[in-house]
């Protein structure tokens, strides 16, 4: 009998380590109550029984109950994060965009047109994050009904659960917009196929017209970069409850000043922002679409040398080079064999030249 006991003893105290070694740390505070009930169970366990006591088998039966308890407990917890972490991976692994969308293009786009297939193919990809994020506050509402007996969302005792997991909702953002910039960076810096959009340059009267300006491709590639950023605006902050004086899983509601403005939202477009990784990221985008334009500029550089093939003041011009002093006949043979130098580089030269994303024309 008294090998059975130990044998049951020990066969309980293995599963009670199981089960408490399990529990992380932001579990510790919301499994407050289950815990106490486990360890009121177990401290019956310090009292001075005769081995023979039909007690023994009473306490064991009453602990594994009061483990079995707890188990049943933290399953219901590790099934609500699971949920919310499956939300959380397709935020963070989802790129807004890719060199993929654009696989089947045959010829570049109009800037604009660009920019409203690339504004397309994010919202596609971002509207469903936004509203599988809007089922966070149900889930862990049901958790603390499931576990704290309430249904307020502000539960003192899930305070440290609660910013926990806005800490994690906002990490997967991060790493959303990371993704997606370093995405962006890529495209405008390696090209691949059929460059997306396009510059045309024509002269008229000798004067090289670029269509559209290269000012306006800069602001069009930044308003991507731009744009990426702001699709953390879509995701809510939780209310912090300043008389508990602790976070909440509630979202923040949108603050209304006038009717004449728009309301504030109080989302996590701000923290993302000032994120370091993130402003690193929104740099280099920056930067490499400058380079870009900048090479685009040095391009039509090249071509600007062939104005004077163009100029609808040359009649004019000759008229007046019959007046006296008339030019002597190598000055006119110099300058016709440069004027048919231009003419035969001009003809050699591509009518296109690719710059990343850009092509020239």
């Amino acid at each position: 009998q008294i090998a059975d006991h130990c044998s049951a003893l020990k066969e309980m105290l293995a599963n009670l380590l199981r089960v408490t070694r399990s529990v992380a740390p932001v579990e510790s505070a919301l499994l407050t109550a289950a815990s106490k009930e486990l360890d009121d169970a177990m401290l019956k366990g310090f009292d001075y029984v005769c081995w023979r006591s039909q007690r023994i088998s009473d306490y064991v039966a009453e602990c594994n109950l009061a483990i079995k308890r707890f188990d049943n407990v933290c399953d219901t917890v590790r099934s609500s994060a699971r949920d919310l972490d499956m939300y959380l991976q397709k935020i963070e692994q989802t790129t807004l965009f890719q060199q993929a969308d654009f696989a089947d293009l045959a010829t570049p786009l109009d800037l604009g047109l660009l920019r409203e297939t690339i504004d397309g193919k994010s919202r596609s990809r971002l509207e469903p994050l936004v509203e599988d994020y809007a089922a966070f506050e149900q889930i862990l509402r049901k958790l603390e009904t499931d576990v704290v007996g309430t249904n307020t969302g502000a539960s003192k005792q899930m305070a440290g659960y609660y910013f926990y997991w806005e800490k994690r909702v906002y990490n997967a953002i991060v790493a959303m917009v990371v993704r997606s910039l370093a995405t962006w960076t890529a495209i405008l810096t390696v090209a691949q196929g059929t460059p997306l959009t396009a510059i045309r340059a024509n002269f008229d009267e000798g004067d090289l017209v670029v269509s559209p300006r290269l000012n306006d491709v800069f602001k069009a590639l930044s308003g991507v970069a731009a744009s990426i950023l702001t699709s953390a605006s879509g995701f809510v902050r939780w209310q912090f409850d300043h008389a508990a004086g602790h976070g909440t899983c509630l979202f923040a509601p949108d603050l209304i000043v006038s009717e004449d403005e728009d309301p504030i939202v109080f989302s996590f477009l701000d923290d993302v922002a000032a994120n370091p990784t993130v402003r690193a990221c929104m740099v280099d985008a920056n930067a490499v679409g400058r380079d870009m334009v900048a090479a685009a500029e040095k391009e039509l550089n090249t071509w600007r040398q062939y104005t004077d093939l163009w100029d609808r003041k040359r009649a004019s011009k000759m008229e007046k080079l019959l007046i006296p002093p008339r030019k002597s006949t190598v000055w006119f043979d110099t300058q016709l064999s440069r004027y048919a130098g231009l003419v035969d580089q001009a003809k050699a030269a591509s009518d296109h030249v690719d710059v990343g994303l850009l092509r020239v024309q």
